[in-house]
């Protein structure tokens, strides 16, 4: 998949890079940027691959909507290839941290907009992304659960121990949704989705 990936970045107009962004001393993340076709200093989507996905599918996924409406699109993955972090390396390491580190190399790089950076996230079933635009509010939007899928492991945790009154859980996922200053989208199924500005 990577050498897939490699080839078609490189005959793609314009070429997209592979980038290794610093996040500690010792560990960096990998990452795919794909630049807009249309503009300079435009905005950028930030792809995150959750546990389980990976960085090559989300640019199979999104860079052809990203690059049909003008952005750029930067997709990394954390976990599930050689090239990613494995879970024993990333222990002790927040991943808000590493998303801030990803705003900081953006912030530097010519032919983005700082102030237009959003975060996507590729899975439903992880609060992650919401973590992130939670402690960062350089993002400018995010897509993500807005902490639900933190609630729903909460309550599942609390029923287990028997503790069917415990209503700590919702107040602290509440406080993911309520630290995300940028605008939010939270797909919600097939059912239909929740748009909040702030």
């Amino acid at each position: 998949m990577r050498r897939c990936a490699t080839s078609f970045l490189k005959t793609r107009v314009p070429a997209g890079q592979v980038l290794s962004i610093p996040w500690t001393e010792d560990l960096s993340l990998q990452a795919y940027y794909l630049p807009s076709a249309f503009r300079d200093d435009g905005p950028v989507i930030v792809c995150i691959g959750e546990p389980g996905s990976y960085k090559e599918e989300l640019i199979t996924k999104y860079a052809g909507h990203a690059n049909e409406r003008g952005f750029s699109l930067l997709a990394v993955d954390l976990l599930g290839t050689q090239a990613a972090l494995s879970p024993e390396r990333l222990e002790g390491h927040r991943f808000e941290a590493a998303m801030s580190r990803v705003l900081d190399f953006l912030s530097e790089k010519p032919g983005v907009d700082s102030t237009r950076i959003a975060i996507v996230a590729d899975a439903c079933n992880s609060s992650l992304v919401a973590r992130a635009a939670a402690s960062d509010a350089r993002f400018a939007a995010a897509v993500c659960d807005a902490g639900i899928w933190d609630s729903h492991e909460r309550s599942f945790f609390y029923r287990q121990a028997g503790d069917n009154e415990q209503t700590g859980w919702l107040e602290e996922a509440n406080a993911i949704s309520r630290s995300i200053e940028c605008p939010l989208l939270v797909t919600a199924g097939e059912a239909g989705c929740f748009f909040r500005a702030p």
